[in-house]
């Protein structure tokens, strides 16, 4: 633990020594790659997901046993009705001392019409931007893991004079998780786990911004109740729950705290739910958005915005644990994921938007059965 609050103190030392300047809160903010994560109010610090956790923890990398590929869209954006998310990520686990992955997260939209400040054409622009990941953790016992991802950011969506242009920056998200509590007796198995990680360390210049700096930690508690099964090697029921507080260094904006459970039923049916409060602004305030609009009732229209949403999430998962049924014969286990969900509101005016729809799938191969 004394390590621990070390590497704290150090990293925050860092992150507050960065001039404050943010951006890119689509991508990493307003949107989950992975669909439980999203469904358990946003929380994946210290909730393992496959592949996708390089996103949330890179530390959490080490939970692969063998080869992992991961994949996930979400979809639509506000005012871009066909546009979309989508994550692929493939990692390998060596001898469960050692992980590594890659993995693409990105963001694209149909074609549109661009303009400059004056209306003037600029053509067609095909809105992108794309975060690629290296991710390595190492576990030297089985209760703790760091790990780190370098990464190599890019969007044609960001010069202020130029919309054709595509800004590049480099940068690095960091994270640890400690098993710090383990229970087994007649009756149930528990465990208690804790995880920390720094988005964006360095807050990198692409273009004429700043990736957002976001620090996020949690605690992660699982409960496996010992009563009878009906599949052998198969656990009835499961129980987490999880909560994280989120820190966005340059601003109070996305500040906020989140809340998950899940119930895990024959370790192949997922019901998921959770709630998140993030701030969006220091105070309520009235809003002209249309002041030089030449009709005068569009002048007049005004709205408020909160100082924060608060929204409930839900999901399901379904988990084809091949391997328990066939051991090495088919050693695969296979896990998709659903969310749909209302998308969460920031101002009083009901803008009509469609849910998010978010979808993952994840296929491991398991090299370690006795794990």
């Amino acid at each position: 633990m004394k390590k621990i609050f070390l590497i704290i103190i150090i990293l925050s030392s860092i992150l507050l020594s960065q001039d404050e300047d943010t951006f890119f809160n689509m991508l990493y903010v307003d949107r989950q790659p992975s669909t439980k994560i999203e469904s358990m109010g946003r929380c994946g610090v210290a909730v393992p997901d496959e592949m996708f956790s390089v996103f949330y923890n890179p530390a959490l990398v080490s939970n692969i046993n063998g080869l992992t590929v991961s994949s996930s869209m979400v979809s639509p954006y506000p005012s871009f009705a066909e546009s979309k998310f989508s994550f692929i990520g493939i990692g390998y686990s060596l001898k469960k001392k050692l992980s590594f992955g890659l993995s693409i997260y990105n963001y694209s939209s149909k074609t549109i019409a661009a303009t400059d400040t004056n209306g003037i054409s600029l053509g067609n622009l095909e809105p992108k931007a794309n975060d690629y990941k290296f991710t390595i953790s190492i576990s030297p016992n089985r209760a703790f893991s760091m790990g780190i991802s370098g990464k190599y950011v890019t969007s044609n969506m960001l010069d202020k004079t130029d919309y054709f242009k595509e800004e590049k920056g480099f940068d690095m998200d960091i994270g640890i998780h400690q098993i710090v509590a383990v229970t087994r007796n007649r009756n149930y198995r528990q465990r208690i786990s804790i995880g920390i990680s720094f988005m964006n360390l360095f807050s990198a210049d692409i273009g004429d911004y700043k990736l957002p700096r976001i620090m996020n930690t949690g605690v992660n508690f699982s409960f496996i109740p010992r009563v009878g099964t009906i599949i052998p090697r198969i656990n009835t029921i499961l129980f987490t729950f999880t909560g994280e507080y989120q820190k966005q260094w340059e601003s109070e904006y996305h500040s906020g705290m989140k809340f998950g459970s899940e119930l895990l039923i024959a370790e192949m049916v997922s019901l998921r739910c959770g709630y998140y409060w993030d701030k969006v602004n220091d105070k309520d305030e009235t809003i002209y958005p249309f002041a030089d609009s030449l009709d005068p009732e569009m002048q007049s229209y005004s709205y408020k915005v909160y100082e924060y949403i608060e929204e409930f999430t839900y999901g399901f998962g379904l988990t084809i644990p091949l391997y328990k049924f066939y051991g090495e014969s088919i050693p695969l286990n296979i896990k998709f994921d659903y969310a749909n969900m209302k998308y969460p509101e920031s101002t009083d005016i009901d803008y009509n938007y469609d849910n998010i729809n978010s979808y993952s799938l994840s296929v491991n191969w398991i090299m370690r059965m006795e794990d």
